[in-house]
């Protein structure tokens, strides 16, 4: 079974996809495409069990039958995912100590999935918040991922959880001291580290398939420049419309920003 079960929450668009490929690129942590399995409690997964399968075999190729015995003879969501990460590793061949689930609103839900088990890991993403909400969904030049509204309810819920196993981990820290940033996390985790991680997580494998991620960058390595887009010029109105939120201001120097 699992030494250590971690999930991964935080805001959009704030280098949560980057560290589960890199997590991923690991020897100890199977980290999968994007399951939302956590935002639901186990009581809602086996009320509609054929829908929870179905989106499991579309996003880690399992076998739906194997996923209804998974979720319908647990106890709890932890316990259903161990099961499932268990037939993932099966298909893919690994042997890992942890797994890490991650989507980004999963903080929403740490005070739940906490109560279901004291002994797990979270690691919240976050990012300068102008970054944030100046980040263009592609092809939509003038659509946005994230509202400053969502910014400002994420925030809440990664700043309300205290919790001893909880970390958060900054996008800008991520992109400009890789190397350092990363070993913080993996000494939280009590995992090794090792430096190869960081040039190895770009490398396709069956766990991490560039075709289900809206993420062009993370074919390439990291670099320190993927910061201030927010000082684009196409972006003035929504960087104005930030600033003048008191909420977002009260979160971004909070979380160590300045303007």
């Amino acid at each position: 079974m699992f030494e250590k079960r971690i999930i991964i929450g935080g805001l959009p668009r704030s280098g949560s996809t980057l560290l589960r490929f890199i997590l991923d690129s690991s020897e100890s942590v199977i980290s999968g495409p994007e399951t939302r399995f956590f935002l639901e409690p186990l009581y809602r997964h086996q009320m509609m069990v054929d829908k929870t399968a179905k989106v499991l075999h579309n996003k880690l190729n399992l076998e739906k039958d194997c996923m209804i015995g998974a979720i319908n003879n647990a106890a709890n969501t932890f316990e259903a995912y161990d099961n499932i990460m268990l037939k993932y590793m099966e298909l893919t061949g690994d042997r890992k100590a942890a797994w890490a689930e991650k989507t980004p609103i999963n903080s929403f839900h740490y005070h739940r999935l906490v109560a279901e088990n004291n002994e797990a890991y979270f690691i919240s993403t976050v990012r300068n918040g102008l970054d944030v909400v100046t980040s263009i969904i592609e092809n939509k030049s003038n659509d946005y991922w994230c509202t400053v509204q969502r910014y400002i309810d994420c925030m809440r819920s990664i700043y309300s959880f205290n919790h001893p196993n909880h970390i958060i981990l900054k996008y800008e820290d991520l992109v400009t001291k890789p190397e350092k940033a990363l070993k913080t996390v993996f000494e939280f985790l009590d995992l090794p580290f090792s430096e190869n991680i960081i040039d190895n997580f770009n490398k396709e494998s069956k766990t991490r398939d560039f075709s289900k991620v809206n993420q062009p960058k993370l074919k390439h390595s990291i670099q320190p420049t993927w910061v201030n887009r927010y000082k684009e010029p196409q972006h003035i109105a929504k960087v104005q419309e930030f600033i003048n939120n008191e909420q977002a201001i009260y979160w971004f120097e909070k979380s160590g920003y300045t303007l």
